[in-house]
């Protein structure tokens, strides 16, 4: 995405999320969407991310985390 490094440099928050996400166990590629609006997360299976999820939601209760696979 061409806007990520814009983005994150002018909003430290989404710098620090993608940081966290990037250092959760298991996690193979952090990317932003769009202009900013979601941050997507791929694991390396399906208990990975539902462990992810749960720390996500624990440490930004304030945040919307849902799980999702790709088809």
């Amino acid at each position: 995405n061409d806007l990520e490094k814009i983005v994150l440099k002018k909003y430290p928050k989404l710098q620090k999320l993608k940081s966290f996400m990037e250092k959760l166990p298991n996690v193979k590629i952090v990317r932003m969407s769009g202009s900013g609006s979601i941050f997507i997360a791929y694991f390396k299976s399906k208990n990975a991310s539902i462990n992810a999820a749960k720390l996500l939601k624990r440490t930004y209760k304030n945040y919307w985390c849902i799980l999702s696979k790709t088809i």
